[in-house]
């Protein structure tokens, strides 16, 4: 079973954290910056443990790059 956690960062941005092994927020949560969302673990991957990170506006990805900026 895939684990996932999608945040809405409003004006149509959202971030997207999958192959988790533990999800610690609930639907609905508010998340604060540096807050732990799970844990990272594998997922059923063919590739092993890791993390996968999205960043979508308007549903199509987009370069998160800028984000880490911030």
């Amino acid at each position: 079973m895939a684990r996932m956690v999608i945040i809405d960062h409003g004006e149509r941005y959202f971030s997207v954290y999958a192959h988790l092994s533990e999800i610690l927020k609930k639907t609905g949560d508010a998340v604060k910056r540096g807050e732990t969302l799970g844990t990272v673990g594998d997922s059923d991957s063919l590739a092993g443990s890791r993390l996968y990170f999205e960043m979508r506006k308007d549903g199509k990805s987009i370069d998160p790059l800028p984000w880490f900026r911030k």
